[in-house]
């Protein structure tokens, strides 16, 4: 699904190192982050709040969701931390021209190999220059782990609470009064999760886990959603090169509505899969059968990656299906002024792709990949335009039935911990819909620039520049329109001062472009935040 219960649970995630150092990072490889222009976050320490996860990785990195929409946000560019769990305490806190005050801390106790914990906080406020254009966000969040070496097991569990204010400002009409109370929302999100998993593989080579996943979802206006989640994933080595994986999982969602109707969206799925793997090739394949509301689907999985003899290369290539749990509460990630969903469906998809990947040099590294897909049940969001209501919303559809093209690359060049820069793009053409005349709110076109460049001793800069071709939408009356593309390029400085203490400052959408990533909702202009960070270096004693 498209949000997250408490945890990041990071799927087919971008290559990258993790951090080690506060000072410099040489493996660093810096990304634009994807959200709502509207939900900016200043530099977080991304290291210290990450968990040490139940991870369960079978599908091939090269595989994206072709149905996974893309909202921008200012490049929210991290500080370097230490290890997680480590001994620290970390505050920041900085203030905006858009009356935006930010404030973020951070504990975190523990050697971060055999037990630790950690707890966060962060509150930040904007306000725009249009009427009504407001946004607000809290958030805490605790998160603890305990390794037994001698039963070789480890536990961890964590509790996150979430609380977002969204204005629905985006009126077909400069204003239209009286407001509502659907017009100021406030997105409340409470979830916990706690897991145990084998920490080495036993002396049969089998690695099992299991995890349990709880969360409670609602609007002021009476709507909510409650999940649970449990998975089990297991993993037996059968000599060096051959393995079998397999997973269960079951995730039970309801959707209650303010008039007291409510619909279900269980899912059941299990998967099985063999690995093989070379000196020059890696072969796997299984299968994914799915039980949920729209019947049983049986997905393949089938990939492969052959390295060139005596070069850099890497073939990649794969048929694979996946499916994707929809939710209230991760359509609503994606897409912050939708209604509540009157009905519910997963979007399951099949992808034939090939690629290559590989580096040229030391410093110059590359992927290239084309697909096709066909997809069941993509979510699509469409513009209200009842002349009954004041237009500010998003309706969410369910077509079900699309196919889609897609050519994607990326290449970086790197110059050891002074310079990194990356460039990528994404291609998509749909096509064949069913129901629905366009693939309303799907981008075309995306281009990204990120680079992170030591300028002198103890001052970066972080650059990011972001564009892509606008999605259709569908106007009063039934016409059809094409949102104007966009350019935003945000920078980044961070000066360390001494060993405590750090200036930092953010600078978004620096050309002060007006676009639209969803209709009728204009993003902030140019916006930045300034502010101080106060990480003291700890010796606590355990």
């Amino acid at each position: 699904m498209c949000c997250w219960l408490i945890v990041s649970f990071l799927f087919l995630k971008p290559l990258s190192a993790q951090v080690k150092s506060v000072d410099i990072v040489s493996a660093y490889r810096p990304q634009v982050a994807t959200s709502s222009k509207f939900q900016f976050l200043p530099n977080l320490p991304i290291a210290d709040s990450s968990r040490i996860a139940l991870s369960y990785a079978t599908s091939s990195k090269l595989f994206f969701p072709p149905f996974q929409l893309s909202p921008l946000r200012p490049l929210a560019l991290p500080i370097k931390a230490d290890s997680p769990f480590a001994d620290k305490l970390y505050a920041k806190i900085g203030y905006g021209n858009l009356k935006s005050p930010f404030a973020q801390l951070y504990f975190s106790k523990g050697e971060g190999t055999n037990k630790g914990f950690s707890a966060s906080a962060i509150y930040q406020r904007a306000t725009g220059k249009l009427p009504y254009q407001k946004f607000g966000q809290s958030e805490i969040a605790l998160h603890g782990f305990n390794k037994n070496l001698s039963k070789n097991l480890s536990v961890d569990a964590g509790v996150r609470y979430n609380l977002d204010q969204v204005n629905r400002y985006g009126f077909r009409t400069p204003i239209v009064l009286p407001i509502s109370k659907d017009d100021s929302q406030n997105y409340s999100a409470v979830s916990f999760q706690t897991g145990v998993k084998t920490i080495n593989p036993t002396s049969y080579g089998i690695t099992v886990g299991s995890q349990v996943e709880a969360g409670y979802f609602s609007d002021q206006t009476g709507n909510s959603e409650k999940s649970i989640r449990l998975t089990v994933p297991f993993t037996k080595n059968l000599n060096e090169s051959w393995r079998v994986s397999a997973l269960v999982d079951a995730h039970l969602i309801t959707i209650g509505f303010k008039n007291g109707a409510s619909i279900a969206n269980n899912v059941a799925a299990s998967r099985l899969l063999v690995s093989h793997w070379g000196r020059q090739f890696s072969l796997q394949g299984g299968l994914s059968p799915v039980w949920d509301r729209s019947g049983f689907t049986l997905l393949p999985i089938i990939n492969g990656a052959f390295k060139v003899d005596s070069t850099r290369l890497i073939i990649q290539w794969g048929w694979e299906g996946n499916n994707q749990i929809n939710s209230y509460q991760g359509l609503f990630r994606t897409n912050n002024w939708i209604q509540v969903p009157s009905s519910i469906y997963n979007t399951r998809s099949w992808q034939a792709y090939a690629g290559i990947k590989g580096a040229s040099s030391s410093h110059i590294s590359y992927s290239v990949r084309g697909g096709w897909f066909k997809v069941k049940d993509v979510p699509l969001f469409i513009n209200d335009t009842s002349s009954l209501t004041k237009g500010n919303s998003f309706l969410v559809v369910f077509e079900p039935r699309l196919q889609q093209i897609q050519l994607s690359g990326e290449v970086g060049y790197q110059v050891a911990d002074r310079m990194a820069v990356r460039a990528s793009f994404q291609f998509n053409q749909f096509s064949a819909l069913k129901n629905q005349a366009r693939a309303w709110g799907l981008l075309p076109l995306e281009l990204k620039l990120s680079s992170r460049i030591e300028v002198l001793k103890d001052l970066y800069l972080d650059l990011a520049a972001y564009t892509w071709r606008g999605a259709s939408y569908l106007q009063k009356g039934g016409g059809i329109a094409r949102s104007q593309g966009a350019f935003d390029v945000n920078t980044s400085l961070e000066f360390k001062l001494n060993q405590s203490w750090r200036l930092w400052g953010q600078f978004n959408n620096l050309f002060n472009q007006s676009y639209q990533r969803w209709n009728q909702y204009p993003v902030y202009g140019f916006n930045f935040l300034m502010g101080v960070v106060f990480s003291p270096q700890l010796k606590m004693h355990h």
